[in-house]
Parts: C-alpha cells; sequence; structure tokens
C-alpha cells in the first residue's frame, strides 16, 4: 500500500447507503482528500474508467451470508472488518475471521459499530470521540466524530 497525502490523494467512496456516502465524503474532504462517490458496481467502474483514483473505499455485504466480500477483498490491499456491538456473536465473529484468513484477505483491522457510551469505564472514566490535535467538527468543538443520524 502506498502512502498518500491526503492533499493529493484521489478517493472514490462506494456505498450503497447515502447517508454513509455523504458522511464520508464530508469527513475526506475537511481532511483534504479529493473525493468521488458511487451508489454500486456499475457507477464505480463508470467513475474508475474516466478518472484516476489512488483510494477505493469500498462497502460490501457481510461476509457470512453471500460470498461478495470474500471475492473484493481479493482485489484489495486492505479490508477493515466493521463489527456490530450487541449484535454480532463471538462465534460469528470467529467465523468470519476464518473465512477471511482462508481467502487470504488483508485484514488491517476492525471497528466496532453502534457501541454506546454505558456508565463509568472505571479508573478512566468513560470514552470520548476522538480528537485530532488542531481538528474540530463542525457540530462538536474538538470532536472529530463519526454518526449515522448525518
Amino acid at each position: 500500500m502506498t502512502n498518500l497525502s491526503p492533499r493529493a490523494a484521489h478517493l472514490l467512496v462506494v456505498d450503497d447507503d447515502e447517508r454513509i456516502r455523504k458522511m464520508l465524503t464530508r469527513y475526506f474532504e475537511q481532511e483534504g482528500y479529493r473525493i468521488s462517490a458511487a451508489e454500486n458496481g456499475p457507477a464505480m467502474q463508470k467513475v474508475l474508467s474516466g478518472e484516476d483514483v489512488d483510494i477505493v473505499l469500498l462497502d460490501s455485504p457481510p461476509v457470512l451470508p453471500v460470498a461478495d466480500a470474500l471475492i473484493l477483498s481479493g482485489y484489495a490491499d486492505a479490508v477493515l472488518l466493521v463489527v456490530a456491538a450487541g449484535h454480532t456473536r463471538r462465534a460469528e465473529l470467529r467465523r468470519t475471521a476464518e473465512k477471511l484468513a482462508q481467502a487470504s484477505a488483508p485484514l488491517v483491522g476492525m471497528v466496532l459499530n453502534k457501541a454506546g457510551a454505558q456508565g463509568d469505564y472505571g479508573y478512566y472514566g468513560g470514552y470520548q470521540p476522538f480528537t485530532r490535535p488542531g481538528k474540530t467538527s463542525p457540530r462538536h468543538s474538538g470532536s472529530a466524530e463519526f454518526s449515522n443520524n448525518d
């Protein structure tokens, strides 16, 4: 994978959910990326046939019910697994990780999605949205927070 300066990189966001495309577009534009967006494979192909794109961020269906994600992982430089808090069972997560490993998917990390703050977390007192030094979110001063409600 090539390290690219955000100011020079062109990112293509592919997701069938318009809310997620808009959220990601806003975030990456703020970070200095040039953005294109597509809602499906044919729209992605159209962008790729007419423009040079440095990074493609592609949302795929879940790994277990269909083979799409495993097939797509063969074309990826990196795979980020998204896990729904309170919904994904440990056995499902294990099977997903096994399937990705069998497909030689380049798994680079995992995101815990839909996790809410629930009470005190002991010594640390809780979790706050991630804050990048010198960056602020338009809605939350001092934080770069994502929300599915955007």
